[in-house]
């Protein structure tokens, strides 16, 4: 097998070209860390005067009225009544005439004999459910407050619930 004649690299034949791929060899974070960094470094500069300059727009856009603009908000001042806070609160503490009327209309409505776990309430679409909870009666024998009854013992041997 015949082996291929060696080149001389044109970097030998240049010494300026020779000592600079020298160099990279030795350290090639001159070749690949620099550009990169100084992209990034670039890059920032620039985008920090791009975001300026939309604040800047921003800024202006939301400062410039017109004279009539002015004008307008000191009308709109003139007439505008004084904010009450107790008057504000007791305005949003009372329900609305709607809602009064539609409450005064399924009173109105209910029977005695329909109780809320009466076969009649049951839903059958919860989409029409209006968020209600319903009790359903408790099973016989079972004691009102609590599920044990205190005079038994516990689950737990030698302890009491009362």
């Amino acid at each position: 097998m015949v082996l291929l004649p060696r080149k001389r690299l044109e970097s030998q034949q240049n010494p300026y070209l020779h000592f600079i791929i020298r160099h990279v060899r030795h350290r090639p974070v001159i070749f690949f860390g620099l550009p990169f960094i100084s992209t990034l470094l670039v890059g920032s500069v620039m985008l920090s005067r791009l975001t300026q300059t939309r604040y800047d727009y921003q800024a202006t856009r939301v400062q410039s009225l017109n004279h009539a603009d002015k004008l307008k908000l000191d009308q709109d001042q003139a007439n505008r009544k004084p904010f009450d806070l107790r008057e504000e609160y007791f305005k949003l503490s009372q329900p609305e005439a709607s809602q009064l009327v539609s409450q005064l209309q399924a009173s109105t409505q209910e029977t005695p004999s329909s109780t809320p776990h009466s076969k009649s309430k049951k839903i059958k679409n919860w989409q029409d459910w209006d968020g209600e909870q319903v009790r359903v009666q408790r099973p016989a024998g079972a004691p009102e407050w609590g599920g044990v009854d205190p005079r038994t013992q516990s689950p737990e041997i030698g302890t009491r619930l009362v």
